[in-house]
């Protein structure tokens, strides 16, 4: 699921009465690969925009310099109205406009009846799984007034051109709230409550502020913020950059974008560590990365305590990494145009839960057929080993690969009967909150019969259960080997000695459980045989 996060970047600078200045002179080309992307991050194909003076109305996309101002960056701006009017002092309301609004942005955001829309669209193919955009919004609105009504917009309307999921990922932070005047603003008293006011930076007019010193023409703006969002890496994006005037064409706003601020970064996710609560078991193969690129090329490093540097991971030159072992790792991604980017990321694998080992169980009955009920249960506080067992599940089975597989788990281990002598149980201990599980052993035996287990070395028969015929198949073949089917009191019901893998008919036994015993001169095995 995509996720959505939004950062205040709060810049301290020294007081300064200079002004920003502007540029109209630029192709949308020019803005977005020149300043907006610094040409360095990634290519862009399919550029659009739109500007007021598509219109033959005014220049409402261009260049910005902050000039030594208080206002914290430089870059593109889009305006509703004329871009020579954005720099300050504010001493006069902005009310240009008359071109036509955008219906994206009005389907993306809680505008209706949008006005003289501007944006800048283009393609992109990210190689990396992160996107970061900062920004400004700057409005007339914000004159203690407007701001309670007037919802005067913008979004970036991200696109999956692979998916055809669109969303607009300027989104007010831990809400699906579109960023507006109306939704970042202070109280307005007698007019309406502060709305999101931690975004709102300052109003450019008195008695708030000088607006004899101020930036920008605009009567206030938020914060710079940042927006970061996952993407796919290898999917065809289309990203859309538009502000636009709500229900008239007066009172201008602006979105001021930073430059380079289209900025790739690599997310390798959050630690995996037991204090934020996602720390890998200690026995599990935890995978690190993002999906690959096939333009960029990869490389692993792992943090060396000793010396304090990240060494190479010999061989690792993929996308992804499986790790074992608790430590600190690197991945740096190279993009085709040689741009590098890496993230870190910390994994500690949460170790043994202090499991104590159980002990075997023997079962002298004295009747010499092999067989008895055992409770298993009653080591589960030598499994234990003092931890609570609230804490925990514990479930028994008769193979490893059941218990690893949570598998054909034994229904009663409280009254279980073997069906091997001595035969293995395999246990399976798992932490209810962390579901970091762990799996241990021992052994079940009883009085004089033996009763290997399938895999025994002398034979091994199919299907079992059975209807009625039975193959048995000799490890050895050629040599002299008897075999008897014997009930569970211990009585042989057949016996006939074989040289050769065979089929035996087994019609005339009821349905229950057998056993079927193979004897050489040196070696007997015994396994149980099921009659369906």
């Amino acid at each position: 699921m995509k996720k959505l996060l939004l950062f205040i970047l709060i810049c301290t600078t020294a007081t300064s009465f200079s002004q920003i200045t502007v540029d109209d002179s630029m192709t949308p080309q020019q803005l977005i690969e020149a300043i907006f992307l610094d040409g360095s991050v990634v290519e862009v194909t399919n550029i659009q925009s739109q500007s007021g003076s598509d219109f033959g109305n005014t220049t409402s996309i261009g260049s910005f310099s902050n000039a030594n101002s208080d206002f914290p960056f430089s870059g593109v701006v889009l305006t509703t109205g004329n871009i020579n009017q954005a720099p300050g002092p504010n001493l006069n309301i902005q009310s240009n406009g008359g071109w036509s609004g955008d219906i994206d942005l009005e389907i993306f955001t809680d505008t209706s009846n949008s006005n003289d829309a501007s944006f800048l669209q283009f393609d992109f193919t990210p190689y990396v799984n992160q996107l970061n955009l900062n920004f400004v919004l700057a409005s007339e609105e914000y004159d203690q007034n407007f701001e309670c009504t007037f919802a005067d917009s913008f979004a970036f309307i991200l696109t999956d051109l692979n998916t055809g999921i669109a969303e607009n990922i300027a989104l007010i932070p831990g809400t699906e709230t579109p960023i507006s005047v109306i939704n970042i603003h202070p109280e307005v008293p007698g007019l309406c409550p502060a709305v999101n006011e931690t975004f709102f930076d300052r109003y450019n007019f008195s008695p708030f502020n000088d607006q004899n010193t101020a930036a920008t023409n605009f009567n206030g703006q938020t914060v710079e913020i940042m927006v970061a969002t996952e993407l796919i890496v290898g999917h065809e994006y289309t990203i859309k950059l538009v502000i636009a005037d709500n229900a008239d064409t007066i009172f201008d706003s602006a979105i001021f974008l930073a430059s380079e601020s289209f900025g790739f970064q690599l997310d390798l996710g959050m630690d995996r560590m037991v204090s934020n609560g996602n720390a890998p078991c200690g026995n599990s193969i935890e995978t690190l990365g993002i999906p690959e690129d096939d333009t960029a090329s990869y490389q692993w490093f792992e943090f060396n305590t000793t010396t304090s540097t990240y060494d190479p991971i010999s061989g690792e030159t993929n996308s992804l990494l499986d790790v074992t072992t608790s430590g600190d790792y690197r991945l740096e991604v190279t993009a085709a145009n040689n741009n590098v980017l890496m993230d870190e990321v910390t994994v500690e694998f949460e170790g043994d839960f202090g499991l104590g080992t159980p002990e075997d169980l023997f079962i002298d009955e004295g009747d010499q057929d092999g067989l008895a009920i055992f409770d298993l249960t009653v080591n589960i506080p030598m499994i234990l080993n003092g931890e609570d067992p609230t804490d925990f599940t514990i479930s028994y089975y008769e193979t490893q690969q059941d218990a690893e597989a949570q598998v054909n788990a034994i229904a009663m281990p409280n009254a279980y009967q073997n069906i091997a002598n001595p035969q293995t149980i395999y246990v399976r201990t798992m932490n209810s909150t962390t579901g970091c599980r762990a799996i241990s052993n021992f052994i079940i035996e009883t009085d004089a019969l033996s009763l290997d287990s399938p895999d025994s070395s002398l034979f091994s028969i199919y299907p079992n259960p059975t209807s009625d015929i039975v193959t048995i198949n000799l490890r050895y073949p050629n040599e002299l080997v008897t075999i008897a089917i014997i009930d569970i009191q211990g009585k042989i019901l057949r016996e006939e000695t074989i040289q050769a893998s065979q089929n035996i008919n087994l019609q005339e036994l009821s349905k229950g459980v057998y056993f079927m015993q193979a004897r050489t001169s040196t070696s007997i095995t015994t396994v149980r045989l099921i009659k369906k």
